[in-house]
């Protein structure tokens, strides 16, 4: 049996691989939706490689968090001070002690051990470099909470300016 119409007997009824009419309001706001989402996906990678890539927290930023990856690079950056500081003095410390090439010099200096300098140094290694961790890993706690939150504001934020519902895109 043939149908005279190339959508079989039923020309007005589409097909479930159609997708449904949009009008132009509401397929602007889906492009625009699409391209500025935020991904999860992208987001939980960049979270993890973080801790990795010298403690860049990319995943804030990705977020658009500008000012909390701040905080989290200068925490970083007071960690990672203090263990090149801790390091160098633990060095001159050692130094000290090996022979030094002049005559009677066998190398029987007394090593003395770290300085306050060293211990003021690894302690503030410590305690930012504690901060960060416990702060990376509460990220991870809230990260889907905050990329829903995000789109949620966007869908709102370009059904407003194209007069359609949020979620009808």
């Amino acid at each position: 049996m043939t149908y005279p119409h190339p959508a079989g007997p039923w020309p007005s009824r589409p097909g479930p691989w159609t997708p449904a009419p949009m009008d132009p309001a509401h397929r602007q706001a889906a492009v625009r939706y699409e391209a500025r989402a935020k991904k999860p996906i992208a987001a939980w990678i960049l979270w993890i490689l973080g801790p990795f890539m010298l403690h860049v927290p990319v995943h804030d930023f990705y977020l658009g968090a500008v000012g909390r990856g701040l905080v989290k690079l200068i925490l970083a950056g007071i960690a990672w001070a203090g263990a090149i500081t801790a390091y160098a003095m633990l060095m001159v410390t050692y130094e000290e002690g090996f022979d030094t090439g002049e005559p009677g010099s066998v190398g029987d200096a007394a090593i003395t051990g770290p300085g306050p300098v060293f211990w003021a140094a690894l302690i503030v290694m410590a305690l930012t470099g504690l901060v960060t961790v416990i702060w990376w890993v509460v990220d991870s706690v809230g990260m889907s909470r905050r990329v829903e939150c995000l789109d949620g504001q966007l869908r709102q934020e370009l059904s407003r300016g194209h007069g359609v519902d949020p979620w009808s895109f």
